[in-house]
């Protein structure tokens, strides 16, 4: 097998190779090599090999981590090795000598280095096709090059149970993943989090993200971890929530005595109460033939549903109000989530975190996308003035005042007002 020897640098105490693999993936480093300092192969991917020369005496921290490397041979000469020199690396075989100090090093830590891969099972109603489900091909893409022995495995369309059968599942500590929104938190005892289900909290998706990063935020995770729940990732926009209606709506004033469809919860029902509609709860499955029998005058969802079920045939006009811009979660049982190693946990958390940047952008284009399509097919589309949301802002405000009857903590949208600035 043909081999490069590789040319060694040594900048400000880090060696970086300047060239050197010649047969893919294989690096042979020079006779005059002594150390191999901090980070000096750091995420490199594309190296699979690595043959050290006698005389190589000291490794690094994280001088492999993160890498591709799976083979390597560890000479008699090493008199030290740092514990994080090939942390990160998922499958590793070494040649050493016995009766060395690497090969006694190698004895004691092998096992970190060829660990089992745990496997997180996610399940989720949406399919794969929907921006959520692109999302989460991107995260199991992401964790899957983190090499920390942890990978996902994905069970959309409801596969592996319903949300709530998901969650008993967790209480027990299975390694499943589902995602959850506030409302589902609020009747799960954390009542405050329902708060960002209320109509005209947030003006921007920004204003979502600075509130998951927030302090108050990171109390309700807490409480959630309390009753069995870990919170992964809570940057993902799952879309804004419109109104479709059989009668032209401008202003709230339209709005008044409009039967319009809302979810079979308190705060979406009292959300729409103080904007002078009658909600009118009801299965989403039964929303079109309501609308096409007159039975309701509308329905509040986000967009892509709106399409996907086809409600735009019978009902043609749609105001982008924006009332609740309805963000969600992704979470797992807490004590499995505390059974992973620190890596494992850090890989898990950032790239949920990548992964929901892009799901972001993804959800951008396609409600872009599913305006066009309803354009095209006849729906009137109404983007109302900023003197617009703020009647409409203006009587959602009697909306907070009713905390006591949610069992907020007093004060709770004050505070969340705050914590998003």
């Amino acid at each position: 097998m043909k081999r490069c020897v590789g040319i060694a640098v040594v900048l400000f105490g880090i060696l970086s190779i300047v060239s050197g693999l010649c047969e893919p993936g294989i690096l042979v480093l020079p006779n005059d090599l002594s150390r191999i300092e901090e980070k000096a192969f750091y995420g490199d991917f594309n190296m699979q090999e690595v043959v050290l020369p006698e005389g190589v005496k000291y490794i690094g921290p994280l001088a492999f981590g993160y890498s591709g490397l799976t083979k390597i041979n560890l000479p008699s000469s090493l008199e030290e090795i740092d514990d994080t020199a090939f942390d990160g690396i998922s499958h590793l075989s070494a040649t050493v000598t016995p009766g060395t100090y690497a090969a006694n090093w190698w004895n004691e830590n092998w096992k970190r280095f060829n660990a089992e891969t745990k496997v997180l099972q996610v399940g989720f109603e949406n399919s794969l096709s929907e921006p959520v489900g692109q999302g989460m091909v991107k995260w199991q893409e992401l964790l899957a090059a983190r090499n920390v022995n942890l990978a996902i495995e994905l069970y959309p369309d409801s596969q592996i149970g319903n949300k709530n059968d998901l969650i008993d599942q967790m209480l027990l500590g299975e390694p499943i993943m589902t995602l959850a929104d506030g409302a589902f938190f609020a009747d799960y005892g954390v009542k405050d989090m329902g708060i960002v289900f209320g109509p005209f909290l947030f003006e921007s998706w920004d204003q979502c993200w600075k509130l998951t990063e927030s302090g108050w935020w990171n109390e309700q995770c807490a409480k959630l971890e309390g009753l069995g729940i870990k919170m992964v990732a809570a940057n993902w926009a799952y879309g804004a929530r419109h109104t479709l209606t059989t009668k032209p709506i401008h202003t709230v004033v339209d709005l008044n005595g409009q039967l319009i469809r809302v979810p079979t919860n308190a705060i979406q029902t009292k959300g729409f109460e103080v904007l002078g509609a009658t909600p009118v709860g009801m299965s989403l499955g039964d929303v079109y033939t309501a609308l096409q029998q007159d039975t309701i005058d509308g329905v509040e969802i986000p967009l892509s549903v709106l399409y996907g079920r086809k409600h735009h045939e019978v009902a043609k006009y749609l105001i982008l109000d924006g009332h609740v811009l309805n963000f969600t979660t992704w979470v797992c049982s807490a004590n499995w989530f505390n059974s992973l190693s620190l890596a494992q946990q850090e890989a898990l958390i950032e790239t949920g975190k990548e992964a929901g940047i892009y799901n972001n952008g993804l959800l951008a284009a396609a409600d872009a996308h599913y305006c066009d399509l309803m354009e095209a097919e006849g729906v009137t589309i109404y983007q109302p003035t900023a003197e617009d949301l703020e009647t409409f802002r203006a009587l959602a405000e009697d909306f907070y005042k009713l905390g006591d009857s949610f069992g907020w903590t007093p004060g709770l949208y004050e505070t969340v007002k705050a914590a998003m600035k």
